[in-house]
């Protein structure tokens, strides 16, 4: 069985730094698939890059960075972060009569859950969760550091494991449809109806579900591959760029991916506004949505 204070004294050698004020950090989801806090795992945070995990991709993260050098087996301690639901009891129950808010006999905003967070280090290597209490004050700073954490630039959260994102060699001469006028009414996905995880194709304004991530979740509703990715093997794969709906700011930057075959990633597109204006749309209005499968 291993020793835990010799654990926490190695925790203690490895994780020195506090995250900066610049630092990104996801403290309630996977930065790669979105998998979020109250998840059963919950959500793991790498007590040297900050970059937070699902239990999943911690796996495939640490075997990625112990494969790069021998510096990537100081990657096996992570915060983890849990964070648990409860329904509140002696909830009141009344006869709905009015349909406004807090207005007499409507609906009230009275809290009907509250949240709790539990908190650990692990570690990957042994599969040991070691309460912070436990651990040296040094290190207790530093993940209280993590927990309040406060992201000053929201347009900088970018994954950090993609590293550079670039710009697609397909945006600046980007093809797009004459004629193609988007209206609220059609945003949703052309195949299933969902108003979650879609994404607008550039060219033609077509609108679908992002595509399935093995064991993750992601696609349409029918349980079958996301019509976006779909549409684009149908066109001919000649259009293959697509902009999350819901990430695009007034600064038109956005979540944008690129389904062709030599890029087939996530991408920049400086030249996003243009594509917008000519659907005639305001595309700061797209800003809506939530979840994040490609």
């Amino acid at each position: 069985m291993a020793d835990i204070k010799s654990i926490i004294s190695l925790i203690s050698t490895i994780v020195k730094d506090e995250p900066t004020k610049e630092e990104v950090i996801y403290l309630g989801e996977c930065s790669i698939t979105g998998h979020k806090d109250f998840f059963e795992d919950g959500i793991f945070i790498d007590l040297l890059s900050f970059e937070s995990f699902s239990l999943k991709f911690l796996k495939c993260n640490y075997n990625r960075l112990s494969k790069l050098s021998s510096e990537g087996k100081n990657h096996r301690f992570y915060l983890n972060i849990k964070k648990k639901k409860n329904l509140l009891e002696n909830i009141e129950k009344k006869v709905i009569t009015n349909l406004n808010i807090n207005a007499e006999g409507g609906f009230n905003e009275n809290k009907v859950y509250e949240y709790e967070w539990e908190y650990s280090v692990y570690d990957i290597e042994t599969g040991l969760y070691i309460k912070l209490e436990d651990l040296d004050e040094s290190v207790q700073k530093i993940c209280k550091g993590i927990i309040n954490h406060k992201n000053e630039v929201k347009k900088d959260n970018i994954n950090k494991w993609v590293n550079d994102i670039k710009e697609s060699k397909y945006a600046k001469d980007l093809v797009q449809l004459e004629g193609i006028k988007i209206k609220n009414e059609n945003i949703h996905c052309a195949v299933c109806k969902s108003t979650k995880n879609i994404w607008l194709n550039l060219s033609d304004g077509y609108i679908g579900c992002g595509r399935k991530i093995f064991n993750y979740g992601g696609g349409c509703l029918n349980n079958e591959e996301g019509a976006a990715l779909k549409h684009f093997y149908e066109s001919g794969k000649k259009y293959p760029l697509v902009v999350k709906i819901g990430t695009i700011t007034k600064d038109g930057e956005a979540d944008v991916f690129s389904y062709a075959d030599d890029e087939n990633d996530s991408v920049i597109d400086p030249y996003i506004g243009g594509a917008f204006k000519k659907f005639r749309y305001k595309y700061y209005e797209f800003r809506k949505n939530r979840n994040n499968n490609f």
